[in-house]
């Protein structure tokens, strides 16, 4: 995921939810549940796994 988009996104988990909904499952890849804090997380390391959520987090986003 682009730098500019990865700091988008922290700034909203970090400034804009609530703290109940920062550990909320929102999505699942690979039968593995991913929270906004997750995702984030994920995201940041990058690799095969990160574009699977990259591409359905776009697609739950439409």
């Amino acid at each position: 995921m682009e730098e500019r988009k990865l700091k988008m996104l922290e700034k909203f988990i970090d400034e804009r939810l609530p703290e109940a909904e920062k550990n909320r499952i929102i999505l699942i890849v690979d039968n593995k549940p991913l929270s906004w804090v997750k995702m984030l997380e994920e995201l940041k390391k990058g690799g095969k796994f990160a574009t699977k959520v990259e591409y359905k987090f776009e697609e739950m986003m439409k």
